[in-house]
């Protein structure tokens, strides 16, 4: 073996063996720390009435423009997401108006899972595990593609309120993120939880829908953790941790409004 192919093939090991990482406790307590003080709190003023029910209320200019027809998206951690040991926190907003739309309609949407697979790009299957009067577990196969493909499995427990006759509230918490090796090939595996590339070790969201005279304001709020950029590495995997949660927030809006907006 020549000196050049060694030292690549060393270099492939070394890199293959950081991206490759667990979950560590610490990391995900100051995610469950983070969802329990600040996004939680949040969501429940909002739900409650001690607080406007959409952030877009809040912010006249952002949602003028939603009204005419934008995709509105805002970061409350920044776009590189705010840093806790051995991860980051990725907190965004985002807002579509559903022109046209009634809230029965969309709700409906919301809570029919087998329709996602359909409507949404990244969701590759999705399944209803459990269903209850106000809330049900699901299983979402997720699939990202940005100079790696990276398939995940995500459960989640959801439950849903109306707070009025013209509102509606679906909150979505992440059980477990299992990353899927080899997806799609005989060779298919799950790997253990909180083992895997760490793009995405958890995502919780928060759905808040108003109903007006000429259709819905449909507000996404998603609150996910990632690991941190490894040294040496950031270059591969800065622009796939920074850039997953305002893509797959985009990407979700988007498909809303096209699938139920007139």
């Amino acid at each position: 073996m020549t000196r050049p192919l060694a030292l690549i093939l060393v270099g492939a090991s070394a890199a293959n063996a950081q991206l490759v990482i667990k979950l560590h406790p610490d990391t995900l307590q100051a995610f469950n720390r983070y969802q329990q003080t600040v996004a939680g709190p949040e969501a429940e003023q909002r739900i409650r009435g001690a607080r406007s029910f959409q952030w877009l209320d809040e912010n006249p200019v952002e949602r003028e423009r939603a009204r005419r027809g934008g995709s509105v998206t805002h970061s409350f951690t920044g776009r590189d997401g705010k840093g806790v040991p051995g991860g980051l926190i990725h907190d965004w907003v985002g807002a579509v108006y559903l022109s046209g739309a009634r809230l029965q309609q969309v709700r409906e949407f919301m809570l029919n899972t087998a329709l996602h697979a359909r409507a949404y790009p990244e969701v590759t299957s999705a399944t209803t595990l459990a269903r209850r009067p106000n809330g049900s577990t699901t299983r979402l196969r997720l699939t990202k593609k940005k100079h790696l493909t990276v398939v995940l499995d995500i459960e989640y427990d959801n439950a849903w309120q109306a707070p009025g006759a013209d509102r509606f509230a679906l909150t979505s918490r992440s059980r477990q993120v299992i990353e899927i090796d080899g997806a799609g090939t005989a060779s298919e595996r799950s790997l253990p939880p909180g083992e895997g590339h760490g793009f995405l070790w958890r995502m919780n969201s928060l759905w808040l829908l108003r109903e007006d005279q000429g259709g819905v304001w449909a507000e996404l709020r998603v609150v996910s953790l990632s690991r941190d950029t490894p040294n040496g590495l950031g270059w591969i995997l800065k622009p796939l941790i920074r850039d997953f949660p305002a893509e797959s927030l985009a990407s979700t809006l988007e498909a809303t409004r096209k699938v139920l907006a007139r």
